[in-house]
């Protein structure tokens, strides 16, 4: 076979300039570009956003100190006032606070986002209603400042909104209740009749 004959040299890759090999090892960092009158980083994450999170986060731990007891004066009297509101959930609160800044933040203009907020709220707010019922029961000779009052002093119950939603059930049991009783006597006096 008349061939071509191998000639001993072996192809060996090309080696990368000392040029390239600087720039494939300097570090990556974030530059600032200002689109919209707002300073942005390049991740998209504006500085607004990073002050609303951290403004979060000082609340969040604000209301801790608060609810343990360590904030003096100013941590009895915010304490005082989250646990007559939302009664034994205010220890739960901060975090709370700090993760819903945190995801309304990250989902910034999608509404199913805001759908979601809505039905954690509604959660909540059932919450304290349950927490009311379980420690106090329902109570209808209490006035309305009473939960708040009872609840920020022993930090139990469900607060003032859990006493209102405790009262709005029962109302709505009493005239369902009220409205299936006579049903009932309705069609047993029809029967009587007969």
């Amino acid at each position: 076979m008349a061939g071509k004959k191998a000639t001993g040299k072996s192809v060996q890759p090309k080696k990368k300039s000392t040029a390239s090999k600087t720039a494939v090892s300097r570090k990556k960092t974030t530059t600032l570009k200002k689109s919209g009158g707002q300073m942005k980083a390049a991740s998209g994450i504006t500085i607004r956003d990073e002050v609303m999170l951290w403004l979060g986060l000082a609340l969040a731990i604000l209301m801790f100190i608060s609810n343990i007891g360590f904030g003096g004066i100013i941590g009895d009297a915010v304490s005082g006032f989250l646990f007559g509101i939302f009664g034994f959930l205010s220890y739960l609160l901060p975090l709370a606070f700090l993760f819903t800044v945190a995801f309304m933040i990250s989902n910034r203009g999608n509404t199913v986002a805001w759908i979601k907020f809505g039905a954690i709220l509604v959660l909540w707010l059932c919450l304290c209603a349950l927490t009311e019922l379980i420690t106090n029961g329902n109570d209808m000779t209490r006035d309305f400042l009473d939960y708040f009052r009872d609840s920020s002093e022993l930090k139990t119950g469900g607060g003032i909104i859990g006493g209102l939603l405790c009262r709005r059930f029962d109302y709505l049991e009493y005239y369902l209740r009220g409205s299936h009783y006579r049903e009932i006597i309705v069609c047993r006096d029809a029967k009587q009749w007969k």
